[in-house]
C-alpha cells in the first residue's frame, strides 16, 4: 500500500483503496489491521519536515538543509519491521537502514544519512556494519563522511573505498588524518558492490578520540 500511495498520492493523482464493508457494515478485522499498518507507516515516512517553500513571483525557493533531511530516502518496505533508519543505531547486522524501491533511479547510489551524535565530540574514526545475511547486495563499498558542529555547515571529514565488502561482513573503520571535532555526522553511500540498485547499511557509528570508544550513532 505504501508504494501504491507513492505512485498515486505522490504523483498528484488519487489514492483508491477499494475498503470493503461487511453484512455488519463494519471493516473486516484482517482489513482493518493492514489499514492501521499502513496508517502506522506513513505516519513514520512523513514525520519529518523535507523543508518550507516560501518567496515571491515566478521564484519559489525550497531549502533543504541536513537538519531538517535526516536521510535522502528511507524505503517504503519496512520488510517485517527489519527495515529503517533507526536500526543504524542498534548495531544488529539482521536490521538495517535501505533505499529499495520499484523506482530505481529513486533507490540507486548516491544515498545520504544524518546522524545527530549527541553532543560535540573529537572523532578519531568513523564506522560502518554491513548488512550479514549471506549477501553483500548493496553495501556501500566507496564513501564520504562529513562532520558538522550545527547541522547545516559541513566539513568532510574521511572519503575512499572499501575493497573487501564481498569477502568481509564485520564492522569496516574509516580513519581521519587527524581528529575533527562535531555533533552531526553526514554518511554519503557513492557506490554499492556490484553497481548494485540500491542502498543496505546495518549500522554507523563514530570512534571518539579522548576515549577511544565507538558511539553508535
Amino acid at each position: 500500500m505504501v508504494e501504491h500511495y507513492y505512485t498515486s498520492i505522490g504523483r498528484n493523482t488519487n489514492l483508491l483503496i477499494g475498503m470493503v464493508i461487511d453484512p455488519r457494515g463494519l471493516v473486516p478485522q484482517p482489513d482493518a489491521l493492514r489499514f492501521a499498518e499502513f496508517g502506522d507507516r506513513m505516519k513514520q515516512i512523513l514525520s519529518h519536515r523535507v523543508g518550507v517553500a516560501y518567496g515571491t513571483g515566478n521564484i519559489i525557493s525550497l531549502p533543504i538543509g541536513a537538519d531538517s533531511a535526516p536521510n535522502s530516502l528511507d524505503s517504503p518496505y519496512a520488510n517485517g519491521g527489519a527495515a529503517g533508519m533507526a536500526h543504524l543505531l542498534t548495531d544488529d547486522p539482521k536490521t538495517y537502514w535501505h533505499t529499495y524501491h520499484n523506482d530505481k533511479t529513486l533507490s540507486a547510489a548516491p544515498h545520504e544519512v544524518v546522524l545527530d551524535m549527541g553532543r560535540e565530540m573529537d572523532v578519531a574514526a568513523f564506522t560502518l556494519l554491513p548488512r550479514d545475511d549471506g549477501t553483500c547486495e548493496g553495501t556501500p563499498d566507496q564513501f564520504a563522511f562529513y562532520l558538522s558542529r550545527d547541522g547545516k555547515d559541513w566539513t568532510l571529514a574521511t572519503e575512499g573505498e572499501w575493497t573487501d565488502m564481498r569477502e568481509n561482513s564485520g564492522m569496516h573503520t574509516a580513519p581521519l588524518e587527524k581528529p575533527m571535532t562535531g555533533r552531526y555526522l553526514r554518511f554519503i553511500a557513492k557506490h554499492a558492490v556490484d553497481d548494485c540498485d540500491y542502498v543496505i547499511v546495518a549500522g554507523i557509528g563514530a570512534i571518539e578520540t579522548k576515549r577511544q570508544e565507538r558511539v553508535r550513532k
